[in-house]
């Protein structure tokens, strides 16, 4: 195997083996590395079962469990289980509105922005086009 191939090895649940060969850094092969941690357990949640490509998304289903709250606003000291959740809510004390609605009114939520449509809508829309304002 040259250096810039990439192979792996699966043994499947019906025991047939399968090898892949790639370019080296081909972003297939970096999401397939990642994606077999679901079936080999190798992230598996002790509480649900579930099995999770990352440690760090395990992590995040183990705080869901527990309740634990590890990210934390210094601004009013809210707390969050994951640090995106943390991420959006800073744009609140920062005044960041990312999501603009031909109205004019603007939202730091996508949440809000989407509730904020039943005003002219009368419904819930699961998928929206806006326009995201980059300040």
């Amino acid at each position: 195997m040259s250096a810039d191939i990439r192979e792996v090895t699966v043994n499947t649940k019906s025991s047939t083996v399968v090898s892949i060969t790639w370019p080296a850094g081909c972003m297939a092969a970096i999401y397939l590395s990642s994606h077999m941690n679901v079936h080999c357990s190798k992230c598996k949640c002790t509480e649900c079962g579930k099995c999770f490509s990352s440690k760090p998304v395990l992590a995040s289903c183990k705080r869901s469990h527990s309740g634990e709250k590890s990210f934390e606003c210094t601004v009013c000291s809210k707390q969050f289980m994951q640090s995106e959740h943390l991420v959006v809510h800073g744009r609140i004390h920062r005044g960041e509105k990312l999501y603009k609605y031909q109205c004019d009114e603007s939202f730091c939520e996508f949440q809000s922005f989407n509730t904020h449509l039943i005003v002219h809508t009368g419904a819930i829309y699961r998928y929206v086009i806006f326009q995201i304002v980059f300040q």
